[in-house]
Order: structure tokens, then C-alpha cells, then sequence
């Protein structure tokens, strides 16, 4: 599982969001789930829609949540908007970045998790 934290206004997390949508297909088919989080509690429906037009149509098709009450935010140690977990086969954090990530730095992380490398 890949959580990528994010807001509604953030459009510097525009690129990984796509660069996550772009992913999404080929990793999701090996088994790996993405969440895109909202770690700002005022975000609403609308402001994720506008985000999603901004970021374009694939990333409309992935799976949002928002962190109303900040308790997933603060499970995870999340400390920044841009920041990247994921979580292994395992339930344990296997990787974490604090900002923004190329599409080919999570794809490097991605394989060598699912091959047992991390």
C-alpha cells in the first residue's frame, strides 16, 4: 500500500499525484493499492475535484481520502505535504520520502519491494 500525502491547494503535489496515476494500472495488476490522503482537514469534495482537474483525468481515478481528524496523519508520522509511505506485505513502513518523487524513483522502490528487496 502507497499512501502520497497531499492537499486540495497543494500544487506542487500535482506531479507525483500524476506520476502515481501513471503507476497506478501496472503496479495495482502486481498488487500494490494507492491512496492519495489529504492530511488538510478543510478539504472537501470540491476542493479535491478542482485538484483532480487541475492534475488531470487519471488522477481522478484514483482512490482519496481525507484526514478529517488527523489520526492517520499522526499514526503515520506524517510530517509534510508531498511525502510518500508505503507499507509492505507486512503491515511495516518499507519506504518513506519527504517530498516530491520522480515517477522513476517510485517505480525503483515499487520493484524492489515486490521483490523483496526492501
Amino acid at each position: 500500500m502507497a499512501i502520497y500525502t497531499m492537499a486540495g491547494w497543494c500544487l506542487s503535489c500535482i506531479p507525483e499525484a500524476q506520476a502515481w496515476a501513471k503507476l497506478y494500472p501496472e503496479y495495482h495488476q502486481r498488487g500494490v493499492d494507492v491512496l492519495l490522503l489529504s492530511i488538510d482537514p478543510s478539504d472537501t469534495p470540491a476542493t479535491l475535484a478542482n485538484f483532480s482537474n487541475l492534475a488531470g483525468r487519471e488522477v481522478a481515478t484514483l482512490p482519496w481520502a481525507v484526514d478529517k481528524d488527523q489520526a492517520l496523519t499522526r499514526l503515520l508520522d506524517v510530517r509534510t505535504l508531498d511525502q510518500t509511505i508505503i507499507i509492505d506485505r507486512r503491515g511495516r513502513v518499507a519506504y518513506v520520502d519527504y517530498g516530491p518523487t520522480s515517477p522513476d524513483q517510485l517505480r525503483r522502490v515499487l520493484d524492489q519491494l515486490l521483490q523483496g528487496e526492501l
